[in-house]
Order: C-alpha cells, then structure tokens, then sequence
C-alpha cells in the first residue's frame, strides 16, 4: 500500500510490530501471534492463528513482516490514513447527520444511542459531544468525527 504516513503514526505501527516481532527477527510468527493474543486476554486455538497469519501473509511465507504488518495497520485505521478519508467513517457521520446539515449535534447522537438501547443516552451523548467537539462549537463536523473514532480504534 503506498501511503503517506506521517512520522507519529509510522512511529507508533513499528513499535506496535515491536510488540509482536518479541525476538526481533524482523517478522512475525504464528507462535508470536499466538504469544501477543494471549498476553491481550484472547485463548486462541491453532486454526485461528492459522486464519490470523493467512489473512496478513500476503507473500505467503508464514510470517507478517513489517510491511504486511504496516498494511493491515493501515487497512484496520489503527493509525490516521494522511492523504485518504475512510469511506466508512464518512458512511456512519452521514447516518448519524440525520438533518444533513454537515454536523452531529446531541439530539442526533441522543437518537441513535437510543435506537441501540442506550439507557444513559442523554449523558453518554453530551459526553461524547463534550469529547469530541474540538472547535467547542456543540457539535460535531466530519473532521472531529474521523479523529474522534480514530482514537478510539
């Protein structure tokens, strides 16, 4: 994937290899995987592991290097893609702008966490206008939507 990453988010995709690559040889083992999963809480059996390196092993050697590991970093937005805005953050922010008017305001976001069932909807959707709204505007345009949701992958 050619992408340009700023030195923040190349800086955090390798140190986040580094976690996983625990013998530093460069690449990333279904042992290690396995090692990493269990370190997160997750019981993982051999096929899963198998699936996990079989989706991120695009040359097909049995194991993640760097770029794979870069590339699936990439494609999850673990880290802000600079030069592309995600589709799918701009499908769910154009959902929850029930009036289209280029922001989400409370009474937007009170709505649909109360359409999922939210109980505390009218608290938790003044909490994440609260967190989210940058420009301290009450609202929520695309941009501080895309970083909000970002940060919280």
């Amino acid at each position: 994937m050619t992408r340009q990453l700023s030195e923040v988010s190349k800086q955090a995709i390798t140190e986040t290899f580094a976690l996983f690559d625990s013998d530093r040889d460069g690449k990333v083992s279904k042992k290690e995987i396995g090692a990493m999963m269990r370190s997160l809480g997750y019981l993982t059996c051999s096929e899963e592991l198998d699936d996990i390196l079989h989706r991120l092993d695009s040359d097909g050697n049995g194991y993640i290097d760097y770029q794979e590991f870069e590339d699936f970093a990439i494609k999850i937005n673990m880290v802000k893609k600079d030069t592309l805005e995600d589709p799918d953050f701009r499908a769910a922010f154009d959902m929850l702008d029930r009036n289209k008017d280029g922001f989400i305001d409370q009474s937007e976001l009170k709505y649909f966490m109360k359409q999922f069932g939210d109980k505390n909807a009218e608290d938790d959707s003044l909490e994440t206008i609260i967190d989210a709204d940058k420009d301290g505007d009450g609202k929520i345009n695309y941009s501080e939507y895309a970083q909000h949701m970002k940060g919280k992958i």
